[in-house]
C-alpha cells in the first residue's frame, strides 16, 4: 500500500513526461542571451521584450519549446518579465488620462504576484517613474497625478498630511492604495470638522480650499450631503435676494455671493469621481457584458408600467430564451446566431438562462463561469421595455408575441456577448484542459461577437423589408457594430473600458511568475510523500480548495499550454472576424452602410 501511494504521488507531481534534452544552437543562445540582458542590465525595454516574445513564439513556439527543455525555470522567469514589460509598454501606448493610468497601475503594481515588483518597478509608483521617463515620457505628468504624487497634491493637502505624520520621503514609500487610504482618512477628518452632524451651512471662505482638496477622496454619501448643504445655502441666498428686491433694497452684494457660491459648487462637481464611480460599478467579480447605463425612463403609460417584479422576471425568462434561440427567434437568421444555437447542443453549451436583477444597474448582462449561468439584467430588460414602448402587462401577456419580440430583439446583442462570447470561451478552455483565465481579449471577442450579430441581423432584416433595425436596438450596440465594420476587432478593443481587467500578456506574466514557486512546492511535497506517503496524503486532504497537490500539479502543467493555446486562439479569432466582415459584402474593405444606420 505504501509503495502504491508513493508511486501515485510521484506520477502526480512529475506530470507528463518531458521531451528529450535538447541542446540549443549558438544562434538560439545568442538570441536568449540578448533577451536576458534586457533584464539583467535593467534596460527593461518593452520593444525588446516584444521582439523576444515574437522570436520565441514563431514557427509554432519552436524556440520556446527548445529553451524550455533546456532551462525551464530560467525560461519561465524570463517569460514572466518579458510579458510584464510588453504589457506595460502596450498599456502606456493607449492610456489617455490619469483615471485610466491609475486603474492600470493598480492592476500591474498591486497584483499577486507582482512581476514588475520583482524588477524593482513597484509596488510604489515612484519606482516606475524612471522607466516612464525613458519609454513613455509624455505620460509621466499624468502618471504622477494618478499616483497622487506628493508634489502634485492640491494645497493644503501636503501641509495637513504632514500634521498627520506624513512626509515626502514617507509618502514615496507608499503604494497607490495606501496613498488613497491616507487621503480618504484625511478627507473624512476634515469633512467632519467643517460639516459636523446637523450643520446647515458651511463657512466657504474658511473651508473651501480644503474642501476642494478633499473632494476627490470623499465618499458618495459625503459628497451628496455637502451638495445638499451648499444647495440649501444657495436657496437661502436666492430667497434673501428676492426679498431684498421686493423691499426695494439693493441686492448686488447678495447676487455676487450667490454667483460665487454657484461657481464653487459647479467646480466641485466637475472634479474627478463621477466617471470612476460609474466604471467601478460595472464590475461584479464575474464577466460583465456591456456597461453603459440605460436611457432615461420614459413616461409611464396609462394603464401600465415599465417595471417587473422578480417573480415576473423569473416567469418571463424561458419565454425570452425561446424568443432568442427558437426556430423563428432573433438569432435564427444570422450565421453567428446559428453558431450559438448549435452551441446549445455542444459540450459546455448547456444554457442556464434567466432575467434577474444584478448587483449593478449599469451591467447589461453577465456570465458566471463557476455556475455556467447567463443572466440578462432585469434593469436592462426594463430599459428595453421603455425604449420599445412595451409595458409590463403587454410583456407578461403570453399571447402578445409582438411585445416579446421587441424586447428580445433589444437584448439579443447582449445575450450573444454573454453566451456565444463568454460561455463559449469557458467551454473552449475546458476542451483544452487549461484554465479559463479572464483577460481583456475575452471582452474584445465577446463585444465583437455581439457587434457581428448586429451587422448580420441588419442585413437579414433588410432582406425582409425592415430598414429600421438600428432603431430597434440600443444605440451603443449600433455604434460598436459600426466600429467593428470600420476598424475590426482592434477598434472594438480600444473601446472596451474595462481598465481593471488584465491583458493576455499580464495574465501570462503572472502565471509564468508562479511556475518556479509551484515547481519548488511540488518538489517538496514529492519528497514528503516519498518519506511518509500516508502522512502526506492526510495533510493534502486538509489543504483546502485550490491547494491540494493534484490542483497545484494541474495548474503547474497548464502554464505553458495556456500560453500557447490562448495565443493560437487570438490568431484564429482575428481570422474569423476578418472573414465574417468580408462575407457581409464580399469585399475586404467596402463602403458598406448598415441598413437603417445612415453613413
Amino acid at each position: 500500500m505504501k509503495a502504491l501511494i508513493a508511486a501515485a504521488f510521484g506520477l502526480m507531481l512529475l506530470g507528463p513526461s518531458r521531451p528529450a534534452y535538447s541542446q540549443l544552437t549558438e544562434q538560439d543562445s545568442k538570441f536568449l542571451d540578448s533577451c536576458s540582458e534586457n533584464i539583467t542590465r535593467k534596460i527593461y525595454s518593452p520593444t525588446k521584450a516584444e521582439n523576444c516574445l515574437i522570436g520565441l513564439d514563431e514557427n509554432d513556439h519552436a524556440l520556446l519549446d527548445r529553451a524550455k527543455s533546456y532551462k525551464e525555470v530560467e525560461l519561465s522567469r524570463l517569460m514572466a518579465y518579458m510579458n510584464a514589460l510588453k504589457d506595460l509598454g502596450d498599456f502606456y501606448k493607449d492610456a489617455e488620462d490619469e483615471y485610466v493610468i491609475k486603474q492600470g497601475l493598480l492592476v500591474r503594481l498591486e497584483a499577486t504576484p507582482c512581476v514588475l515588483c520583482r524588477l524593482e518597478l513597484g509596488p510604489q509608483p515612484d519606482k516606475l517613474y524612471k522607466w516612464i521617463d525613458i519609454y513613455a515620457q509624455k505620460k509621466l505628468p499624468d502618471t504622477k497625478k494618478a499616483a497622487m504624487d506628493w508634489d502634485g497634491l492640491t494645497p493644503p493637502a501636503p501641509e495637513q498630511l504632514a500634521a498627520r505624520g506624513q512626509s515626502r520621503d514617507a509618502w514615496a514609500g507608499l503604494t497607490i492604495s495606501e496613498r488613497q487610504s491616507e487621503l480618504e482618512a484625511w478627507a473624512t477628518e476634515k469633512f467632519d470638522e467643517m460639516l459636523p452632524p446637523g450643520a446647515k451651512g458651511l463657512d466657504t471662505d474658511k473651508y473651501f480650499p480644503t474642501l476642494k482638496a478633499i473632494w476627490p477622496y470623499l465618499t458618495e454619501a459625503q459628497r451628496t450631503r455637502m451638495n445638499e448643504v451648499l444647495n440649501g445655502m444657495k436657496e437661502t441666498m436666492a430667497a434673501a435676494k428676492k426679498a431684498a428686491e421686493a423691499g426695494g433694497k439693493k441686492s448686488g452684494a447678495l447676487e455676487k455671493k450667490y454667483e460665487a457660491l454657484t461657481q464653487k459648487v459647479q467646480g466641485l462637481n466637475a472634479s474627478p469621481g463621477g466617471a470612476a464611480g460609474f466604471l467601478n460599478g460595472a464590475f461584479d467579480n464575474s464577466r460583465a457584458g456591456t456597461d453603459t447605463p440605460g436611457p432615461a425612463s420614459a413616461k409611464t403609460p396609462a394603464g401600465g408600467s415599465y417595471t417587473l417584479t422578480d417573480a415576473q422576471a423569473a416567469k418571463l425568462s424561458p419565454r425570452v430564451q425561446q424568443a432568442l434561440l427558437g426556430p423563428k427567434g432573433e438569432l435564427a437568421d444570422t450565421a453567428i446566431g446559428k453558431e450559438a444555437i448549435a452551441f446549445t447542443n455542444a459540450p459546455g453549451g448547456e444554457l442556464k438562462f434567466s432575467v434577474a436583477r444584478l448587483d449593478s444597474d449599469n451591467t447589461r448582462g453577465v456570465f458566471y463561469p463557476s455556475k455556467s449561468e447567463v443572466k440578462v439584467n432585469l434593469t436592462y430588460l426594463e430599459t428595453a421595455m421603455r425604449k420599445t414602448g412595451v409595458t409590463a402587462d403587454q410583456l407578461m401577456d403570453e399571447k402578445n408575441t409582438d411585445a416579446l419580440k421587441k424586447v428580445s430583439r433589444y437584448v439579443a446583442p447582449t445575450f450573444v456577448h454573454e453566451y456565444d462570447g463568454h460561455q463559449k470561451q469557458t467551454a473552449w478552455a475546458d476542451s483544452k484542459n487549461i484554465p479559463d483565465h479572464y483577460y481583456i481579449g475575452q471582452e474584445t471577442e465577446a463585444f465583437s461577437k455581439g457587434s457581428l450579430f448586429v451587422l448580420q441581423k441588419a442585413q437579414a432584416e433588410q432582406k425582409k423589408g425592415n430598414p429600421y433595425y438600428s432603431t430597434q436596438i440600443a444605440e451603443s450596440d449600433v455604434d460598436k457594430a459600426k466600429l467593428l465594420k470600420a476598424e475590426g476587432t482592434a477598434g472594438v478593443g480600444r473601446s472596451v473600458m474595462y481598465y481593471k481587467v488584465p491583458s493576455r500578456e499580464g495574465v501570462a506574466a503572472k502565471t509564468f511568475a508562479e511556475y518556479e514557486d509551484l515547481k519548488k512546492e511540488l518538489t517538496l511535497r514529492q519528497l514528503a510523500a516519498s518519506k511518509n506517503p500516508e502522512e502526506e496524503a492526510r495533510i493534502d486532504a486538509a489543504r483546502g480548495y485550490g491547494k491540494t497537490t493534484a490542483e497545484l500539479n494541474k495548474k503547474y502543467n497548464a502554464i505553458y499550454p495556456w500560453y500557447k493555446e490562448s495565443m493560437k486562439k487570438s490568431a484564429e479569432e482575428a481570422k474569423y472576424f476578418q472573414k465574417a466582415i468580408k462575407d457581409l459584402d464580399g469585399e475586404e474593405k467596402s463602403d458598406f452602410v448598415m441598413p437603417g444606420m445612415g453613413g
